[in-house]
Formats: C-alpha cells, structure tokens, sequence
C-alpha cells in the first residue's frame, strides 16, 4: 500500500452537514427504508437566463438539456436518508432506486453506494443493471480509525475501467470529520491519500482530489497542487468528459478550469451556496445543486458551458415530503 499526505482546505474540515455530526456524535444511525412506490407525475422545467429571469418550461426551447439520467440523494430536512434516486431526463421523471447512500452512478450502468454494515459503520458496493450486487470493499470497522469512532465510508467513484474504487475513509476527531482517500482494488486498499476529499476519476492512472487546494493525484507518484491560487474553500470537482478540464466549487460558487491549471472562470456565480457540479455526458453543460435557500434545495440546476444560459428541474412534488435532494451527483446516458 502507498500512502501520500496532502494537506487539509478549509472547506474540507467543515464539508459534512452539522445535522450529520450531531448524528454520529450521538451515536444514532438512522436508516430510512424506501418508501411507496416511485412517483409518476413530472415536475415542470423552468430556464433562468443570467440575469435571473425566468422562462417558464424549456421543453420546446433549443438549448435545453434534453437527455441522460441524474443520480442523486433524497434526504429529509433533518439530514436522514430517505433514498437513492434517479431523475429521468428531459420529463424530468424520478424514481427511487433503493436505499443506500452517497450514489454514484458509473457510465456501466452501475451504482456506487454505502450500505450499513453495523452500527456507525459501512462498506462500498455496486447495485448492477441486472439487480446483482457486488460488495467492493470490507465493512468499515476493520480498519483502525484514528479518530473517536470508528470510520465511515463516504463519496465514491469507480475508475473509467471500473476496475479500482476511489472513496472517502472518513473519521471524527474531537473538532471535525476527516477523511483520507482510499483507492480499492479487489477490495485490498493499494492507495491512500491523507487529508483528502472529493476524488474524481481523470483516467485508470489519476486521480484529482481536494484537500488544501485542488490536486492531481497519479496513483504511485505524489499529489501536484493545479493552481496555487486555489488553496482553500474548495469543494467536489469533476473531470470533463475529454479529461481536458475541470468543473468544480469554489468560494460556494462554480467555477471550470483545464487541468493543468489555466484558463480558470466562474461559470456559476450568486448569492446561494452552489455544490456538487457534474459534466453532462456530452461536455455541453454542468448540472449542479444549490443549498442556504430551502425553497431551491428541491432543485437540480444547469448551466450551458458556451454561454451561461441556466436550468432548473423542479422536483419538489415528487419527494416525501418535506424532504430534499443532495449530491453526490452523477450523469450518464
């Protein structure tokens, strides 16, 4: 196994939701089970151009993402899983794909996912197309944890090949949740990144991670900062679909880059707190979550990367209720 350090950003100490800390310092895990049967009446769409304003139902507008299936979380207002879910595009149709959390779905078809495995602890496995399972890593207890409870297995992604597995080993210390990045293969741990969030798959050989900056990670080597300026407040990021650059969040705004650092721009900027931006299949858009406003944390947004036009799928009258959806996000086709 090979461990490499990088150091800790300042969004990183502060990523997980204070609801979730208050849960797992209290010692209380809440599994929800899936509920009902999967809702059948889609939600309108609506565009909100730059400047803010809004055009009702995009579905005839040219621009408009019109194909692929978004894959994300449903959780109560409260932080408690409720269910993985998928939101068909372009009738903007959701369905419940089972419970689990931090879903991630590979261009396979296959389904990331943690799944308990005791009290306060989990492990890694993929729901596949077929309805089989395969569990790709040990029960998170097994692992010596250097924090006051045991580790926790958190976001995850499979390699391009599907052959290694990337996630967060995460573990309270007295102040914050941690976490290290583990790389998987046939569930033996090869890699290990300290003081890392977020990893997202370049290629079988890097990795991009965040920690107190951006950094690319080629698996055996060292982690390299990609731009020196961005050093803190730096949240999930994802790889393009060329591998040729970057979208990721920024000062809670969204922002895209090349991966050797240059050309940086704010393509999301406002006064929400914007998260978990994910590359259509295509590379013409990023879609992306918005929290601090509970009337949009029913949202899935999207951006146009040519020219800034904005999206919105609105999901509220197909959840529980008063439920929301957060990332992980993920879109293939």
């Amino acid at each position: 196994m090979v461990c490499t350090q990088i150091g800790y950003g300042a969004i990183a100490m502060n990523r997980l939701p204070a609801m979730r800390l208050v849960l797992v310092v209290a010692g209380a895990l809440i599994m929800a089970a899936c509920g009902g049967s999967s809702p059948t009446t889609p939600n309108s769409s609506s565009q909100t151009t730059p400047n803010g304003n809004v055009v009702q139902d995009p579905t005839n507008v040219p621009g408009a993402p019109s194909t692929g299936v978004l894959t994300l979380m449903e959780r109560t207002w409260l932080g408690d899983d409720v269910a993985m879910i998928h939101m068909q595009l372009p009738d903007d149709i959701v369905e419940r794909a089972g419970t689990g959390a931090n879903p991630w779905r590979h261009s396979s078809g296959r389904l990331v996912h943690t799944i308990g495995c005791g009290r306060l602890v989990n492990r890694v496995q993929t729901l596949n197309t077929d309805g089989s399972v395969d569990i790709l890593t040990p029960c998170s207890s097994v692992f010596d944890s250097p924090g006051i409870l045991a580790r926790q297995f958190a976001y995850g992604q499979l390699s391009p090949s599907g052959e290694l597995l990337a996630v967060e080993a995460q573990w309270l210390d007295t102040d914050f949740n941690r976490s290290d990045v583990w790389v998987f293969r046939d569930s033996e741990v090869i890699y290990t990144i300290q003081n890392a969030y977020y990893p997202t798959w370049v290629n079988d050989d890097m990795l991009i991670v965040t920690g107190a900056g951006l950094f690319r990670y080629p698996l055996g080597g060292q982690p390299e900062l990609i731009n020196d300026n961005i050093i803190a407040g730096v949240g999930g990021s994802d790889v393009s679909p060329d591998g040729t650059r970057l979208a990721f969040e920024w000062n809670q705004q969204i922002w895209t880059m090349g991966l050797n650092g240059e050309n940086r721009s704010e393509l999301v900027t406002g006064n929400k707190h914007f998260v978990d931006p994910v590359w259509s299949p295509d590379g013409q858009f990023v879609a992306f979550l918005s929290t601090g406003d509970k009337s949009e944390e029913t949202d899935i947004n999207y951006v146009t990367v040519a020219n800034g036009s904005r999206w919105v799928s609105r999901l509220e009258n197909q959840l529980g209720t008063a439920n929301r959806v957060t990332g992980p996000l993920s879109w293939i086709y």
